[in-house]
């Protein structure tokens, strides 16, 4: 009975003090520039939501002239989110058909599909919509690099690649999104 009593006490002390592995494994965290990018991103947001609402028009009725005291590169962040705002249900319908997706560069890539095949109007829509919400990307991802003291036009990749993840967790089930190794999936 006596070694029974050794023995629990033994296994009891061994087995508290056995430190067991845990492996942990972060799910979807992000890095300190995705956080910056986002952040910056957030705050054109609401520069450009402030300029649009009904708060920027005066007691007459009358629009303030809120971008005379803004940088060129602001008026021009601006004026890309105006674009991206007039072009979202062509853009989230050309999603829809497959004739777009979201690429690993932070942009949109027109892809093979049957509407625009035999649709010459629409094709050209396409195309012109697709040109004009990647050049306000871009335009965005500039103001980004701006905005943030410790970027500068080399990190535009970096930049593009955070904006690609930020597009890509925003897709919608079936959408198209481009894959790090370049093939296109359904999200």
């Amino acid at each position: 009975m006596r070694h029974l009593l050794i023995l629990s006490i033994f296994i009891l002390v061994v087995g508290c003090s056995a430190r067991p592995e845990v492996n942990v494994t972060l799910v979807d965290t992000r890095t300190a520039l995705e956080n910056q990018v986002l952040g910056s991103y957030k705050e054109l947001n609401k520069e450009f939501v402030m300029i649009a609402s009904v708060r920027s028009v005066d007691e007459k009725g009358i629009a303030e002239d809120r971008l005379k005291d803004m940088s060129a590169s602001q008026k021009d962040a601006m004026k890309a989110m105006q674009a991206r705002e007039f072009n979202r249900d062509d853009v989230d319908d050309f999603k829809k058909s497959g004739c777009v997706g979201e690429n690993n560069q932070g942009l949109l890539e027109i892809l093979p599909c049957e509407k625009s095949k035999g649709d010459i109007k629409y094709g050209k829509l396409l195309n012109d919509v697709v040109k004009e919400e990647n050049e306000s990307r871009m335009v965005i991802m500039k103001r980004v690099i701006i905005m943030n003291e410790g970027l500068n036009e080399q990190d535009i990749t970096k930049i593009q690649k955070v904006f690609a993840r930020m597009n890509h967790d925003a897709a919608r089930p079936g959408e198209l999104v481009q894959k790090e190794d370049g093939s296109w999936a359904k999200k």
